[in-house]
């Protein structure tokens, strides 16, 4: 069965360096700065856990919708150039979509890729931003994921207090730019490491 699965992506060719805009892309520190969210009345025994800075998704089930996301805000501007890059291993032939920006506002970069094997593969996606972040507002939304961790279903939990606090800043409006990777008509396990977003060279 073909798989699909929405991502982000990255060059290989080599850039001058530049300040990481994700926070814990290697999964060091679990599922924190992360949300892994499952859409209501899908993948019911879905699972995700870390294990040596991987994200491992599993039980993952064909449906006609993207019904699992892996996110986190990410501080850009329109109109500038930025990297996005990540490792996958799942199976051959699986579809993969990555995006980022506003949703709500359709203002979203995205591309999608077809997975060529089984083994570690580095995907990257370079992209002109189409829309801005508010720093206040994301400043707030980083804050609120900053306590991420992985529940017994598998999705991500906060405490109650900070669930709310989160849920006002996401229902703020616009401004909600963020790097996602989202799930659909999948079927069994994919394995996620190294993600990351950096700005282009001459992107000034």
């Amino acid at each position: 069965m073909k798989h699909t699965l929405v991502l982000l992506t990255l060059f290989l060719t080599p850039f001058f360096a530049h300040a990481e805009l994700l926070q814990n892309g290697n999964f060091e520190k679990e599922t924190q700065y992360w949300r892994v969210i499952r859409h209501g009345g899908y993948g019911s025994l879905t699972t995700a856990r870390v294990a040596n800075g991987e994200l491992h998704l599993g039980n993952l089930v064909s449906v006609s919708t993207h019904y699992l996301s892996v996110s986190q805000p990410v501080l850009i501007e329109k109109g500038k150039e930025y990297r996005f890059t990540f490792e996958v291993k799942g199976k051959s032939e699986g579809k993969l979509t990555f995006y980022v920006g506003d949703v709500a506002a359709r203002e979203i970069s995205a591309k999608r890729v077809v997975l060529d094997g089984t083994d570690w593969q580095e995907m990257e996606f370079v992209f002109t931003a189409k829309c801005s972040t508010d720093p206040k507002w994301f400043k707030k939304a980083q804050k609120a994921n900053r306590g991420n961790e992985l529940g017994k279903k598998g999705m991500t939990e906060t405490d109650a207090k900070t669930h709310e606090k989160y849920k006002s800043i996401k229902e703020d409006a616009g401004y909600t730019c963020k790097a996602s990777i989202a799930v659909g008509a999948v079927e069994g396990n994919i394995a996620l490491r190294n993600i990351s977003i950096v700005k282009v060279d001459g992107s000034n």
